[in-house]
């Protein structure tokens, strides 16, 4: 194959890849305006902040849920829950801490943390699946 011929598919790859980047759409607390309305199409990723309490869409799929934070030695115990009844929680006393959550389904869903005294963190929120 001659060079010109490799830097053309190069090329093709390198914008193809930028944009699928660009299709994954926002997150809650990212636009400081406390998050996506609930009748918005499923981002691929979104960050939920304390006060970020708008509801976001999911498709139904897997989850990867991560959270940091710090000023927390009690731990998190962090809350998925859908206006379709599905209720996803799990604690730890890790500062950061991730799993995979399965068989989500389609819904609005929003994150809550239950410790009132921990204001530090963050919870990432990625389709995988």
């Amino acid at each position: 194959m001659d060079l010109p011929r490799r830097l053309a598919i190069a090329g093709t790859i390198a914008v193809s890849s930028l944009a699928l980047v660009a299709c994954g759409g926002s997150a809650p607390g990212q636009d400081g305006a406390g998050g996506a309305s609930a009748g918005a199409s499923p981002a691929k990723s979104y960050t939920i902040k304390p006060g970020d309490t708008t509801p976001f869409p999911l498709a139904a799929g897997t989850y990867r849920l991560n959270w940091v934070t710090t000023g927390c030695p009690g731990g998190l115990t962090v809350i998925l829950t859908g206006d379709n009844g599905y209720t996803n929680e799990k604690s730890s006393k890790l500062p950061n801490y991730s799993r995979i959550i399965t068989s989500v389904p389609d819904g609005n869903y929003t994150i809550t943390q239950t410790d009132t005294a921990c204001s530090q963190w963050t919870v990432t929120l990625d389709k995988i699946g």
